[in-house]
């Protein structure tokens, strides 16, 4: 578990990535989740989940790639269930997570009565 500091920390690392891509055309404008996770690439460029703070960012192809051919599933009481992929423009992935991180910290500071 995070601190808050670290939290507001985040929070100011993704401020500044989004403005650094606002006005920039990029060939890898994805993010592609699957859950809780992100879709990320192994040393063998073989597909992975893993859970970081800047994930890997797919262009068109790859994100069509991953899309037709990968598939997970979760189990719960025995029952398998695919997991919906979820693809991102990355901008909009990054300001989802600055509004939560938003929310968190003016929270934490109205729960704790302190202030950030």
């Amino acid at each position: 578990m995070r601190t808050a500091k670290e939290l507001i920390a985040l929070l100011a690392d993704y401020k500044a990535h989004v403005k650094g891509y606002e006005n920039i055309l990029t060939n890898a404008p994805y993010i592609i989740e699957v859950g809780a996770y992100t879709i990320g690439i192994d040393y063998e460029y073989k597909t992975m989940l893993e859970i970081v703070d800047f994930p890997v960012e797919f262009t068109e192809s790859s994100k069509e790639k991953i899309v037709a051919n990968c598939k997970f599933y979760s189990e719960v009481n025995g029952i398998k269930k695919p997991v919906e992929i979820k693809v991102w423009d990355k901008i909009e992935w990054y300001k989802g997570k600055i509004a939560t991180l938003e929310f968190m910290v003016e929270h934490y500071s109205k729960i704790t009565g302190v202030a950030l």
